[in-house]
């Protein structure tokens, strides 16, 4: 067998720093996604989900003409890549009266053996409905840390405008939770370099159709990180 060149070696070595960049950059991008979706609100003038819902319903309140009916609430739970926990609502959908004040919970588990700080990003669907969505009071509103293997229940407390449009007869609530630590970041990181590098090295990657294999000479690869 012959040995590698010494060009092809440094091939391989730019190759893999590249995959490695490219994951943590990925990452990066995911970890921002707080801080950014707030200074968005701040720079561009919009208002998050609550402040605008607030500001919607009090003015609806103030209607007398308004008249209450029922509709459905859905809640989702997502978790993002890098954040070892469980998270889901404790009811997946009720139904309400618009003006009531309604009460629900969702749950957060740490599944690892270290204290991680999490962020809450929520959305409304469909997007009309979401001036017309109050929370109150959320978990959402600050960080939720959690210490090793615990378990919480953190409550939301929210109102429905009475003067949802009348088209609208359900909507969906949705939370991603997002990890926040700088320590845990900084070992996930490192972790996700460590996989590229692993992954590569033993063949655990899947070339797009039509693309062809490391083998084949072409410096171009597509890599599904597990």
């Amino acid at each position: 067998m012959n040995e590698p060149s010494g060009n092809t070696t440094k091939s391989h070595k730019r190759m893999i720093v590249t995959l490695a960049g490219i994951a943590i950059g990925m990452f990066v991008f995911g970890f921002a996604m707080v801080p950014l979706y707030k200074l968005l609100c701040q720079v561009a003038g919009l208002q998050s989900v609550g402040s605008a819902s607030r500001m919607t319903l009090q003015s609806d309140m103030g209607n007398a003409q308004s008249e209450s009916r029922w509709v459905t609430v859905k809640f989702d739970a997502t978790i993002s890549r890098g954040l070892p926990w469980e998270f889901k609502p404790v009811v997946r959908k009720i139904r309400v009266r618009t003006g009531e004040t309604n009460d629900v919970s969702y749950i957060a588990k740490n599944l690892s053996d270290e204290r991680i700080t999490g962020q809450a990003i929520p959305s409304i669907v469909p997007w009309q409905a979401t001036q017309y969505f109050s929370k109150t009071e959320c978990f959402c509103l600050q960080q939720q840390v959690l210490e090793p293997r615990q378990e919480k229940e953190m409550k939301l407390r929210f109102i429905v405008s009475p003067v949802l449009p009348d088209n609208i007869e359900s909507l969906t609530l949705s939370y991603t939770f997002m990890n926040t630590g700088t320590e845990s970041v900084k070992k996930l990181r490192a972790g996700m370099k460590t996989e590229t590098v692993n992954n590569y090295k033993t063949g655990s990657y899947a070339p797009a159709a039509g693309q062809q294999s490391p083998e084949s000479g072409n410096n171009q690869i597509f890599l599904t990180l597990r």
